[in-house]
């Protein structure tokens, strides 16, 4: 009778962890995310960049890079595309202490190259545009394969029934004027927003 009693209760146990285990994982589990194929690049935008695998980056070029003596002597473009990414109200982002992350996966590959993201808020009555938070790839050390970094800030009251959320990605590379050869090569194929973990 009492391992009856001991086995039920030890059950019950179990069950009541995987439960709350399951709650957690469930809650951190809705938070907005985007691949960088999914944005709407304004339209002035649409012919400089490129959507594959999840990625939106400028084009790749054929051809040998230019050698540092070279690229030195040669003057610089910039060239810059816009990308917007809806941010949906999800339970994630509405929870009620904490830290707000952007966790991003990009590429940016040096000097001529950078990815600048803003989480923007549009008030529905006033028309005010505010910037939450930002991510820019020149904080980071530059690699010319992906990487995964973050930034974060207090937590952000999302309010979807007075305002609009947005991410707006800006790609920049600088390249010799009139070639692309020797350009940077950013590129953006994740976006998280997510309340912070910590380790």
């Amino acid at each position: 009778m009492k391992s009856n009693i001991l086995g039920s209760l030890l059950v019950l146990m179990v069950l009541v962890t995987s439960a709350s285990i399951t709650s957690a994982q469930t809650a951190d589990n809705k938070s907005w995310s985007t691949a960088g194929t999914t944005g709407t690049a304004d339209k002035v935008d649409l012919n400089k960049i490129v959507y594959s695998n999840g990625v939106v980056s400028f084009p790749e070029t054929t051809g040998t890079q230019l050698t540092s003596k070279r690229r030195l002597a040669l003057p610089l473009q910039t060239v810059q595309a816009v990308v917007r990414y809806n941010v949906t109200a999800v339970d994630g982002l509405l929870f009620p202490s904490g830290r707000l992350c952007m966790v991003t996966r990009f590429r940016d590959d040096g000097d001529r190259a950078r990815v600048l993201l803003r989480l923007m808020q549009l008030n529905l009555e006033s028309g005010n545009l505010t910037n939450l938070l930002t991510f820019d790839s020149n904080s980071f050390s530059p690699q010319a394969n992906f990487q995964a970094n973050s930034v974060s800030t207090d937590r952000v009251a999302f309010d979807f029934s007075h305002n609009a959320y947005y991410v707006e990605a800006t790609l920049t590379k600088q390249q010799p004027l009139n070639s692309t050869i020797g350009g940077g090569k950013p590129a953006l194929a994740v976006v998280l927003l997510t309340r912070c973990i910590q380790f």
